[in-house]
């Protein structure tokens, strides 16, 4: 028998002994901006719970007690519902049935916790059916021909994962084994013997001991490599028989392990590659320092395969307040996890789990223009006399002045005060960026020196608990004093590292740049990674204090603590811009980091910061940037989420030569035109977790093309991009045009895809296109918070319907939570030539004009005739006769005067061909 409940929730418990419960289960809520969350249907079969959180995602829970656990944890804020779910629920033949409109689970009644043998999940993914057999945890095994990376093994003890040294495989690599084990399970091949190959590095020889299943250890000599950047192999082989489990350990060493490496004897020992599962669809890493080309991704939520088991049964739980944790004492055998299966609808995986997670933060207007930071000993006067007055001549629209490590004192590297050499009168400096609405960021290493001014305090608000790690900061010039760290899973430390940060706050500190966490800082408590835990409390710290919440970090975790639940960039999202950090001079680092931004945007992060002009380039390790490199960089910049000018070398445009001046000047004042452009897409990000950058699947799953042309992207829905990553005077590139027209934004030369074509690029263009039928809005770049509101110009792309709604709010502030802001929806009817201006809805802002003019460039159609402009009525009718055409690019341009920001207005195009 079914059943149907017109209620929110209904539970179905059933003992393991047995009964039936078939039920359909509805559960509906509306919402459009801000959607409203309903209580999710819940299936409890003994031990076994199932909340059913949308048609694609469940969460499974087992518990040994039957006590389930109710609270939010770190990663999952919301367990709630957002449209229409409809469940059906069963026994059959011993198995528990789960039934919505687009999965089916199954579970073994009364056969404990989770594992590949008593789960199963059917999904229809492609035209085929998947079925899924979800291990836990979810470890991938290691088999013959594959270069398993130590980071993804099992870890015990303090082993952690670093990147902060050169030439390794994959994400990372494992280091302080002293005393810990790392451990991989071996798929049995049916050979007779396998070759094993650890790959290390190790600055004095060592020894290692490695046990094979339940014999006894055998000691590894490791002879030294050349400093910790060079790495070598051993190999050793082995029966086949007792390759169940390869451990390495040791009780006093100094090695670095990057992967174990096994072939069948006689084949030779592959090479590192990206991870288990090779270049994932969605991935992440927590930096891109250390590496010269492209390297591995921890794998996201949306992968290929079109299912994603994500394992938070360690992970720390809310406290009722939610404004502190606690760890999640449970024991081995208690499963908590979330399973997705979204076949390729990618992006439905993507708002799923910005329901299950929480919203991205929504960014200050200001930025999304171009910050600048150098690693050089800037003065007050630099800025004051040269870097900012010349900036204004060439109309640059920078917005935010990042400080760099030099600024500080006592010490340079973890002060947390000001070096008056270089900053003589803060107060005056402060007061001087906020005259010209420019924004001020510090960078941070989370340590303090017992000789700073502020450590005292810093000691005095933890009871004196701060630890001395010396030996575990990084040096500065020369440094060795003693070095104090925070635990920043400990209230009254946080509550200290904040003492230190305030007194900067109110001199003039804007945004906060937590540059490579953790410098012996750490999270001690169980369940949370320490990267994204701080990153949290950045932004919760920031919107305490009526500011919006986020902070340019790294981003997932750095394995710094070994207690934590496996680290993901799970939740990153909610609060870091991701700083990628400490890049080289390469061509290939430059492709990387478009691959870089398009993978993260995959899994659901909206902001990549990336050292445009790269880190090394001009310092002690690398030779300065050419010009052709720095143009190719900034054209990247300008197509990104974040713009950041950063490195050793210059950075600025009239520091290279007149063309590439020129170019990157020209480049630089499109990027603040795009401000709107890019706002409104923040916005969209931060209501529905869809990514700035949004890789070809999300938008075209259907196509192969879309997944090899990795380093191309849409900045937004009608955008495409296509970044010039390879040098040459005229370099071509390769291009995959989606289906449409795609009209060259510089050129106007118009594409037909779905197809392939080779164009040549000069220097002063990129490869950068609208779909036929788009509006881009832009506005007048300027100097300054990018708060201002003159003209807003719309681009018009003609040949179809087009539609396109422009967000504004104050800029800054969280009051556009509570509704103080506006949409503005603007639509291109292509068969009449009519542009539809509609009035703006929702609230107001503080600073909103009451009039705006708009700039119109409409690229596509024939000379006009008349142009005019229709009041909302359509009885005020006026005849515009400002306006020009190019007849080359076939582009009408139309100045439209101010006109009150709460009545529609329509602009129509006549031409020769049109009825008198």
């Amino acid at each position: 028998m079914e059943r149907r409940f017109g209620v929110h929730v209904l539970f179905c418990v059933l003992l393991a002994a047995g009964g039936l419960c078939s039920t359909s289960i509805h559960v509906r809520a509306q919402g459009t901006e801000s959607r409203t969350l309903g209580t999710p249907p819940t299936v409890v079969d003994g031990n076994a719970r199932f909340i059913v959180l949308s048609p694609r995602l469940l969460r499974l829970e087992y518990s040994e007690t039957g006590k389930f656990e109710d609270r939010p944890t770190f990663f999952a804020r919301h367990r709630s519902t957002s449209g229409e779910v409809e469940v059906t629920t069963r026994t059959e033949d011993g198995w528990r049935v789960v039934d919505t409109e687009e999965v089916t689970l199954r579970y073994r009644r009364g056969s404990g916790p989770f594992d590949s043998t008593n789960v199963v999940l059917r999904f229809p993914n492609d035209g085929d059916t998947t079925v899924v057999r979800p291990s836990w945890p979810t470890r991938p095994d290691c088999r013959p021909g594959r270069a398993c990376q130590a980071e993804y093994a099992n870890h015990t003890g303090q082993v952690r994962v670093d990147g902060r040294h050169a030439w390794y495989t994959g994400p990372g690599f494992v280091t302080d084994l002293s005393g810990g084990r790392v451990t991989w399970h071996i798929e049995n091949s049916g050979t007779d013997a396998l070759v094993l190959g650890f790959r290390y590095s190790a600055s004095t020889a060592d020894t290692v001991e490695v046990t094979l299943g339940t014999e006894s250890a055998a000691h590894l000599p490791l002879p030294a490599t050349n400093g910790w950047d060079d790495w070598a192999v051993v190999r050793d082989t082995i029966s086949a028989e007792t390759a169940s489990d390869v451990t390495v350990r040791c009780q006093a060493c100094t090695v670095h392990l990057d992967y174990l490496a096994i072939a069948e004897l006689g084949n030779s020992l592959p090479k590192g590659d990206s991870g288990p599962y090779g270049m994932p669809l969605s991935g992440w890493r927590h930096g891109l320092g250390f590496v010269k080309d492209s390297t591995g991704l921890h794998p996201g939520v949306v992968r290929r395969r079109g299912w994603t088991l994500l394992d938070d049964s360690r992970g720390a739980v809310h406290r009722a307040d939610t404004t502190w944790v606690e760890p999640r004492h449970r024991p081995s055998t208690y499963r908590d996890g979330y399973l997705f299966a979204y076949g390729d609808n990618y992006a439905a995986a993507l708002r799923d789990k910005a329901d299950l997670t929480g919203a991205p933060p929504m960014l200050p207007r200001w930025a999304f223009g171009i910050w600048y930071s150098r690693l050089y000993p800037h003065t007050s006067a630099d800025y004051r006399e040269r870097v900012v007055p010349r900036a204004q001549a060439r109309e640059l629209p920078l917005s935010a002045l990042v400080l760099d490590t030099d600024v500080k004192a006592p010490n340079r590297w973890r002060g947390w005060t000001w070096e008056r050499e270089l900053l003589p009168r803060p107060e005056k400096f402060f007061g001087w960026t906020e005259q010209q609405d420019l924004r001020v960021a510090l960078n941070v290493h989370p340590s303090i020196g017992a000789d700073d001014p502020r450590y005292r305090k810093a000691q005095r608000t933890t009871d004196s608990t701060l630890v001395n790690v010396q030996g575990k900061c990084p040096r500065w010039q020369g440094d060795t004093g003693p070095c104090v760290a925070w635990d920043w899973g400990r209230r009254s430390h946080m509550g200290s590292y904040w003492a230190v940060h305030d007194p900067l706050t109110q001199q003039g500190i804007d945004a906060w740049w937590l540059d490579w966490c953790c410098d012996a800082s750490r999270v001690s408590m169980p369940g949370l990674p320490p990267d994204t835990w701080i990153n949290e409390q950045y932004a919760r710290h920031r919107r305490a204090r009526g500011k919006r919440g986020f902070v340019l970090s790294r981003i997932g975790a750095s394995w710094q603590n070994p207690d934590a639940a496996r680290p993901g960039a799970w939740a990153t999202h909610r609060s870091a811009i991701h700083f990628t950090g400490d890049t080289f001079p390469t061509w290939d680092m430059l492709n990387f980091e478009a691959e870089v931004t398009v993978r993260e945007g995959m899994m659901g992060i909206p902001y990549i910061s990336h050292d445009i002009g790269s880190f090394h380039g001009g310092g002690p390790r690398a030779d300065s940037i050419s010009d052709e490199m720095y143009v190719r960089w900034v054209q990247f910049g300008t197509f990104q989420p974040v713009f950041r000018l950063h490195g050793h070398g210059p950075r600025l445009p009239w520091q290279f030569g007149p063309e590439a001046d020129s170019i990157a000047s020209r480049f630089m004042r499109l990027r603040g035109a795009l401000v709107p452009h890019l706002y409104t897409l923040a916005r969209k990000a931060h209501d529905t977790g869809m990514p700035m950058v949004r890789g070809l699947p999300l938008a075209f799953p259907d196509y192969s093309q879309a997944y090899e042309w990795t380093t191309q992207y849409l900045l937004g829905r009608q955008m495409l991009v296509a970044p010039v990553t390879q040098p040459g005077d005229r370099p071509t590139t390769t291009v995959w045009f989606p289906p449409g027209r795609w009209v060259n934004w510089f050129t106007g030369e118009r594409h037909q895809g779905p197809m392939v074509d080779t164009l040549s690029v000069p220097l002063d263009q990129m490869p950068v296109f609208l779909r036929a039928g788009s509006i881009v809005p832009l506005q007048t770049p300027s100097l300054g918070d990018q708060k201002r509101e003159g003209p807003l110009r719309l681009r018009v792309v003609a040949g179809e319907r087009a539609e396109r709604i422009v967000y504004h709010d104050a800029g800054t502030g969280t009051e556009y939570r509570n509704g103080a802001h506006t949409w503005e929806r603007i639509t291109w009817t292509d068969t009449s030539r009519t542009l539809q201006i509609g009035a703006v809805r929702a609230g107001r802002y503080s600073g909103q004009p009451s009039r705006r003019a708009y700039h119109l460039t409409i690229q596509g159609i024939n000379r006009p005739r008349r142009i005019l402009r229709y009041g909302s009525d359509r009885g005020s009718l006026e005849d515009l006769k400002s306006w020009t055409y190019d007849s080359g690019t076939r582009t009408t341009t139309v100045k439209v005067p101010p006109q009150p920001v709460g009545e529609s207005v329509q602009i129509k195009i006549q031409t020769a061909t049109d009825r008198r």
